[in-house]
C-alpha cells in the first residue's frame, strides 16, 4: 500500500509506502514511512524517514537521518548521518561516519567509531574496537584502540569525578618524565658496569697470557732438565759400568797377590825347617811367577853341613 507522495513502489505482500518520494519497499511487510530515496528489501524491516536509508537486513530498522545502512538482522540506525549497523542485532544510536560490523555490537554516537569485535561498543570519536567483550572512549585527539579482550580502554586528556581530575596529563607527563631520567640513569650505569667489565676483562686477558708465557717457559726448563737427567743418567751409567770392571780387576789382582804370599810364606817356611838341610852345599833358586803380569821373585839360597852355618842369601825382584 502507497499512502501518499509520489515516485513510491510498495512491491512486497503487506509493504506499505506512507508517503514521500521515490522511496522502495520491496519484501513482504516492509514499511516505509516517508522521506526520500529510502530502500527497504528484507521482510519486517523499516525506515520511519529520512535521506537515501536502506534497511536490508531481516526486521532492521532505520529511524531517520542520511546515508543509513542497517544490514544485520534485528539491526537498527535511529539516526545521523553515514552510519552503518551490518552485525546482527547492532546498533549505531547517532552521529556520523559510524559503522557496528559485528554481531551485538554498539556504538553510542560520535564519529568515525568502528566496532568488529561481538559484543562490544565505542563512543566519542576515532575509536577501533576490535576485541570481543571490550569498549573503547574516544575524548582525545589520537586515535582510541581497544586493548583486548574483557578490557575498556578510556582516550582522555582528563576524566574528573565530581570536578576532580583523576587523570591529569601534567602528571603523566611528569611520571613518564621520571621515567625516562630513570631509564637514562640506568643506562649510564649499565654503560659504566660495562666498560668496568671491559676492563677487568682485558685485565684478566693480559694476565692469562702472562701465565701462559710462564708457564711456557716452565715447560721448556722442564723439558731441559729431563733432558739433561737423561745425559746424566746414561754418563753415570758408563762410569758405574767402568768402576764395576776396575773393581773385577782389582779382584782379581789381589787373588793373585794372595796366591803369590802363600807361595812365598811356603818357601820361607821350608828354609827354617832343620830337616830340610843337606849336608853338601846346594843351592835353590826360585822363581813364582803366576803370569807375566804377577810380580815375581828369585831366591838363591846355600845350604852347607849341620856343622857349620853359613848365612843365606834372598834376593827379590
Amino acid at each position: 500500500a502507497i499512502g501518499g507522495g509520489s515516485s513510491n513502489s510498495a512491491s512486497g505482500e503487506y509493504a506499505v509506502v506512507a508517503g514521500g518520494k521515490s522511496n522502495t519497499a520491496t519484501s513482504d511487510s516492509a514499511t516505509i514511512g516517508g522521506g526520500s530515496n529510502n530502500y527497504v528489501s528484507s521482510s519486517f524491516a523499516t525506515i520511519t524517514g529520512g535521506y537515501s536509508n536502506t534497511a536490508v537486513g531481516y526486521s532492521a530498522f532505520v529511524g531517520g537521518g542520511s546515508f543509513l545502512t542497517a544490514g544485520g538482522a534485528h539491526s537498527s540506525v535511529p539516526g545521523g548521518r553515514g552510519n552503518a549497523a551490518w552485525g546482527a542485532y547492532a546498533t549505531v544510536g547517532g552521529g556520523r561516519d559510524n559503522q557496528a560490523l559485528a554481531p551485538l555490537s554498539a556504538i553510542f554516537g560520535g564519529q568515525s567509531n568502528t566496532v568488529t569485535g561481538s559484543r562490544s561498543l565505542a563512543a566519542g570519536s576515532r575509536t577501533n574496537v576490535t576485541h570481543n567483550s571490550s569498549a573503547a572512549f574516544g575524548f582525545s585527539d589520537s586515535q582510541c584502540d581497544s586493548k583486548g579482550p574483557n578490557t575498556v580502554n578510556f582516550c582522555a586528556d582528563h576524566v574528573l569525578v565530581n570536578g576532580l581530575n583523576i587523570v591529569v596529563t601534567d602528571v603523566l607527563d611528569q611520571a613518564l618524565l621520571g621515567i625516562r631520567e630513570n631509564l637514562t640513569a640506568v643506562d649510564r650505569t649499565t654503560s659504566a658496569a660495562i666498560s668496568v667489565l671491559s676492563s677487568v676483562d682485558e685485565a684478566l686477558e693480559r694476565r692469562l697470557a702472562q701465565k701462559e708465557f710462564v708457564l711456557g717457559n716452565l715447560s721448556l726448563y722442564v723439558d731441559e732438565i729431563n733432558y739433561n737427567c737423561t745425559e746424566l743418567q746414561a754418563a753415570s751409567l758408563v762410569r758405574i759400568e767402568k768402576l764395576e770392571t776396575l773393581v773385577d780387576e782389582q779382584e782379581k789382582l789381589i787373588a793373585r797377590q794372595n796366591a803369590t804370599l802363600t807361595r812365598m810364606d811356603a818357601f820361607l817356611r821350608s828354609l827354617t825347617t832343620p830337616s830340610s838341610f843337606s849336608s853338601t852345599s846346594t843351592t835353590i833358586d826360585a822363581h813364582d811367577c803366576v803370569d807375566d803380569a804377577d810380580p815375581c821373585f828369585e831366591t838363591t839360597a846355600e845350604v852347607t853341613s849341620s856343622s857349620s852355618t853359613t848365612p843365606s842369601t834372598t834376593t827379590s825382584a
